[in-house]
């Protein structure tokens, strides 16, 4: 199914595509927005709960309100490792979760990534007409940038981009990656990027049924034989009114306190 997030804060239209393993009613994808008072911050996070069987939408379940609890952190990074922290103290050392966090600055128009272990996004710009991968690099000792729920103490980076309204971020679950080609061979990350460039961004309404519809022709099984969410988004140009400028510091000093224990 395709959802149309209307009110997003200061992106446009979120499209998001999710899908369960098999017939299942419920999977381990998770898939989290959020947007401020102000519409100053919009935050996003999409996640994959490794595995099948019945414990897995609990476990994702899990995730989503952890996320849900975290949301309000200012820093990205803190939200990112109170979430993996609490995760894995939910789990054993089987449950872990990849995943991607994103914070859009409307004022500056800057995207915050944090990628957790997740397959890399690939962002559209409209200036250049390319899509490219945004990749992480990190230098850092000891467990940095891995899937959640694995080390309590890991470490995680952001990757800052500017978006114009001419620009799109794409993100997905590993099930899109894992499809088949005609050969009966896996996608893959080369395969799928290699079909996503193929697809005209001009009409984001038509991205994600592209995508799908191509995927779909390869093999008949495809987009059945795991979870797979795909969540596509712009920017849409808003601004922000001088009053809500002004107050937003204030009103997250009062969220801040509002949170301590």
């Amino acid at each position: 199914m395709i959802k149309m997030r209307r009110k997003a804060g200061s992106l446009a239209y979120p499209r998001i595509y999710c899908r369960p393993y098999g017939t299942g009613q419920a999977g381990g994808d998770v898939y989290y927005l959020s947007s401020c008072s102000s519409g100053r911050i919009t935050r996003l996070a999409l996640a994959d709960v490794r595995g099948h069987g019945d414990t897995v939408p609990e476990l994702a379940g899990r995730l989503r309100r952890l996320m849900r609890r975290h949301i309000d952190h200012i820093d990205q990074r803190t939200l990112v490792h109170a979430v993996n922290r609490e995760f894995a103290a939910t789990g054993d050392a089987s449950t872990f979760a990849t995943g991607l966090i994103a914070t859009f600055f409307l004022p500056t128009r800057t995207l915050s990534l944090t990628n957790a272990g997740h397959p890399a996004p690939l962002f559209f710009s409209g200036r250049q007409r390319t899509w490219r991968a945004i990749e992480w690099a990190s230098s850092a000792a000891g467990p940095c940038d891995i899937p959640l729920g694995i080390f309590e103490t890991a470490s995680y980076t952001q990757r800052d981009v500017q978006m114009t309204t001419d620009d799109l971020l794409l993100c997905w679950t590993d099930g899109l990656e894992e499809c088949l080609r005609e050969d009966g061979e896996a996608l893959g990350r080369d395969g799928l990027v290699a079909l996503i460039a193929e697809t005209a961004p001009d009409d984001p309404n038509a991205i994600i049924p592209e995508i799908l519809r191509k995927v779909s022709a390869l093999s008949p099984g495809n987009l059945s034989a795991d979870d797979v969410a795909i969540l596509l988004i712009r920017p849409n140009g808003a601004t922000v009114p001088w009053r809500d400028n002004v107050l937003a510091p204030f009103r997250d000093l009062r969220n801040l306190v509002a949170a301590r224990p």
